[in-house]
């Protein structure tokens, strides 16, 4: 669906991105590195060279330095308006009161990472990142293995989080959800007999059908 809006920071080699816009996204794949953001682009040509590619996305790969006090690269879908009419009685006069909200024309943005936890200062730096987001409206979904457990990464950014959200969370309109499941990856090749993959979903849609929360 091309009215999806994805965001990849710390992209890669670009899979999960690539994969994101085979499947119909506007993606905005995201790193520091220029060498692997090259990567990105010229994999991506090739698989837009693969059949039935008419019905693929698209894909922009930006260097982003996410310790940086740029914003988000964020594409943000545009508004609707719409008036809701409430009629009440007062003094056996009718009183009509029209209220504006705005609701989105488009699915809610999507920004994703993987593997970022690895420094105790990349993860705390990715956690205010995912404030940030989810302040936009956006869907931030974090994957960590192992990997986050190298300089207790994992556990600074669930810290630095739980320092952030509750001042998003002061205002009823962004209310914020946070769920936490587990997956198992095998991977013969590369030696994976079974990883354990985490998964952080904040401000995931009304619906979403999300694992059973896992144990952190």
């Amino acid at each position: 669906d091309t009215s999806q809006s994805i965001l990849e920071l710390g992209c890669g080699c670009g899979l999960v991105s690539t994969v994101a816009a085979q499947n119909g996204a506007t993606v905005i794949a995201t790193d520091i590195s220029n060498l692997v953001l090259s990567l990105t682009s010229e994999g991506w040509r090739e698989t837009t060279k693969l059949p039935n590619s008419n019905t693929f996305g698209s894909l922009i790969a930006q260097n982003f330095d996410l310790c940086s006090s740029q914003p988000l690269p964020l594409t943000l879908p545009p508004k609707n308006k719409n008036n809701v009419t409430t009629t009440s009685t007062e003094d056996d006069a009718t009183v009509s009161t029209t209220k504006s909200s705005m609701t989105d024309c488009a699915p809610r943005p999507i920004v994703i990472a993987a593997a970022m936890m690895y420094e105790a200062d990349l993860a705390e730096a990715l956690a205010r990142r995912a404030a940030e987001a989810v302040n936009l409206g956006a869907w931030f979904i974090v994957g960590d293995d192992d990997t986050g457990q190298r300089e207790n990464g994992r556990q600074k950014f669930e810290e630095e989080l739980d320092r952030l959200l509750p001042q998003l969370s002061n205002d009823s309109s962004k209310a914020v959800t946070k769920a936490w499941t587990s997956t198992v990856v095998k991977h013969t090749a590369l030696g994976w007999n079974e990883k354990i993959v985490k998964l952080l979903h904040l401000n995931a849609p009304p619906g979403t059908l999300l694992e059973a929360t896992a144990e952190r």
